[in-house]
């Protein structure tokens, strides 16, 4: 979830040098981008990361029907651990609060852009 920061930093700059539709768009897509999203973003990718490894191990050549019965109790169990354990905050703001910082700055721009 680092690579927030570079795509906001990217779109920034473009929104800064160029003009005309790139501007624009890369002004659209910063408005989308706040806190909410970057949370989103970060838990849509945990459960995603969990259903991965059991899509690649149904896909593997040497598949097993009992293993693979086995780990799809497994990826529920997981899953269903997730909701009902609730937010792990430690775990997010790891990911997530670095990002923040991003987000203040880009609230504070948008605030100097509305006031000027």
């Amino acid at each position: 979830m680092n690579r927030i920061g570079a795509v906001v930093s990217l779109l920034t700059e473009i929104k800064n040098q160029d003009s005309g539709k790139r501007a624009v768009e890369a002004t659209g897509i910063l408005r989308l981008i706040d806190k909410d999203f970057v949370c989103m973003l970060y838990f849509i990718t945990d459960i995603l990361t969990i259903i991965k490894r059991f899509s690649d191990f149904l896909q593997s050549e040497n598949l097993d029907l009992a293993a693979a019965s086995d780990m799809s109790l497994l990826v529920m169990e997981e899953l269903q651990e997730k909701r009902e354990g609730g937010i792990a905050f430690e775990e997010l703001e790891r990911n997530v609060v670095p990002s923040g910082k991003f987000l203040q700055q880009k609230t504070n721009d948008e605030k100097s852009f509305h006031s000027g």
